[in-house]
C-alpha cells in the first residue's frame, strides 16, 4: 500500500504539471486575434506556376474571398502561423561589417541575429488585427524590381538597432555585403510566429510581390463561425483552378490547438494513469482496512465495552490509514521532485519543482486516504460489543 501511495503521488504530480502547462499555453496571448478566422494553404508549384502567375493567382484570390458575403477580410502569409513552421535568416544593418562565412564568427553572428522571415500581403495586419506600432503597411501596389520594403517586429527593431525608432533605416539579410538594403517602412508588435512555447521571435515582413511565394496560406476573416464559410472558399477556389489541391482548411482557434496536440496528449495520458493509480490505492486502502476491521472486530469490542467512544474508534481506523498514507508521501514526495524533473522540456511557465503540484498531489492523496478510511471506520464505530464478545 505504501508503494501504491508513493506512485500516486508521483504519477499525480506529474500530471497536475503537464495539465497546468497545456491550460497555461492554452491562455497564452498569441498577439494576434485568432477568432473568426479560417485558414487554408494551396502550393502553386504543383501545377507549374511561376513566380508571376503565382502572383496572378493570389491577387485574384483575394479578390475573390473579401467579395464573399460575410467574409470581412482576408490576407496571405507565406508561413501559417502557429504551425512550427518557419524561414528563418540572418538580418544586420546595412552597411555592418561583413563576416567570414565559414568561420567561428559567423557562427556566432548568425546565432545572435537570426530573423524569422514572413511573406505577406498589404492587409495581413489588419487581417490579424495587429496595430502597427509605427510607419505604415506595404499598399495595395508593391513594385516586384522596385526598392525592397520590410516591415520588422518590435523585437528585431531593438535587436538591431536599440530602438523602434527606426523607419527608413535599411537593413541587409545574410553575411554577405553585396546584399540589397532593404528600407524599413513600419514597426510591428511581437507576436508568436511558429510556437506558443517559445518568445515572440526577431520577425521581418517582406511584400510577397517582391519574394516567392508558393506554398502559401490564406486567412479570411469572417463575421461569424469561420467554419461555415469553408465549402463556399473551395468552390471559390475551384472556379479559379479547379486542378489546384487545397491543403489543411482549418480556423486559426483550430490551428492553435492543433500546434499543442503533443502537449494535450501527454497531460491526459499522464492524468489518466494518475486516476487509475489513485482509484488502485483507494480501493487497496479500503479492502486492507476493512479487512483489518474484521480481524479486530473482538478487541474493537472489549474497547468499547471498557468506555472507548465511537469517536475514539473511527479515530483510530482513521489514523491507520493516514499513517499508511504518511509513509507513502515520505517515500512519493522526494521521487516526484526527481521524476518531474525530467519533464522540464514539456513545461511552460511552470518548474519541474512546483510546490503547487507536489502540495495538490498530496491534498488528493490524504483526501483518498480519508475517503477510504470512512466506511470501515464507520462500520467499526458501531460494533456491538455484546455481539462480538459472543463471537469470540
Amino acid at each position: 500500500m505504501v508503494t501504491q501511495v508513493a506512485l500516486s503521488m508521483l504519477l499525480l504530480s506529474a500530471a497536475g504539471l503537464l495539465a497546468w502547462s497545456a491550460y497555461g499555453l492554452q491562455r497564452v496571448n498569441p498577439g494576434f486575434d485568432p477568432r473568426n478566422l479560417l485558414t487554408f494553404s494551396v502550393d502553386t508549384s504543383l501545377n507549374g506556376y511561376d513566380r508571376v502567375r503565382s502572383r496572378a493567382f493570389v491577387a485574384s484570390t483575394l479578390d475573390e474571398l473579401r467579395a464573399l458575403p460575410g467574409v470581412t477580410d482576408a490576407s496571405v502569409t507565406s508561413h501559417r502561423l502557429i504551425a512550427n513552421s518557419s524561414s528563418i535568416g540572418i538580418a544586420r544593418p546595412a552597411g555592418a561589417p561583413a563576416v567570414p562565412p565559414d568561420s567561428d564568427e559567423a557562427r556566432a553572428f548568425a546565432a545572435k541575429n537570426r530573423a524569422w522571415r514572413l511573406s505577406v500581403d498589404d492587409r495581413f495586419f489588419q487581417t490579424f488585427k495587429v496595430p502597427l506600432l509605427r510607419g505604415r503597411t506595404f499598399g495595395a501596389i508593391v513594385d516586384p524590381d522596385g526598392p525592397p520594403l520590410a516591415i520588422v517586429n518590435a523585437k528585431l527593431a531593438q535587436q538591431l538597432f536599440g530602438t523602434v525608432e527606426v523607419i527608413g533605416r535599411r537593413v541587409q539579410m545574410g553575411l554577405r555585403p553585396e546584399g540589397p538594403e532593404i528600407e524599413i517602412i513600419g514597426v510591428a508588435p511581437d507576436t508568436h510566429y511558429t510556437s506558443l512555447k517559445r518568445d515572440p521571435p526577431p520577425t521581418i515582413y517582406f511584400p510577397f510581390q517582391q519574394g516567392e511565394l508558393n506554398r502559401m496560406t490564406f486567412a479570411v476573416r469572417t463575421a461569424g463561425d469561420p467554419m461555415a464559410l469553408a465549402g463556399t472558399v473551395r468552390e471559390t477556389l475551384r472556379g479559379l483552378d479547379g486542378t489546384l489541391p487545397i491543403f489543411s482548411v482549418r480556423s486559426q482557434q483550430e490551428q492553435i490547438l492543433l500546434s499543442l496536440a503533443q502537449e494535450r496528449l501527454f497531460a491526459s495520458l499522464a492524468l489518466l494513469l494518475g486516476i487509475v493509480t489513485l482509484v488502485l490505492s483507494g480501493i487497496g486502502l479500503y479492502g486492507l482496512l476493512a479487512y483489518a476491521v474484521a480481524r479486530r472486530t473482538p478487541e474493537i469490542g472489549v474497547r468499547i465495552a471498557l468506555g472507548a467512544g465511537r469517536g475514539q474508534v473511527r479515530w483510530m481506523i482513521l489514523r491507520q490509514s493516514l499513517v499508511l498514507v504518511s509513509i507513502g508521501l515520505v517515500l512519493g514526495i522526494p521521487a516526484a521532485r526527481w521524476s518531474t524533473g525530467l519533464l522540464e522540456s514539456m513545461l511552460f511557465g511552470l518548474s519541474p519543482t512546483d510546490p503547487r503540484a507536489i502540495a495538490g498531489a498530496a491534498a488528493v492523496m490524504i483526501a483518498v486516504g480519508i475517503a477510504a478510511a470512512y466506511v470501515p471506520a464507520r462500520r467499526a464505530a458501531r460494533i456491538d460489543p455484546i455481539v462480538a464478545l459472543r463471537a469470540e
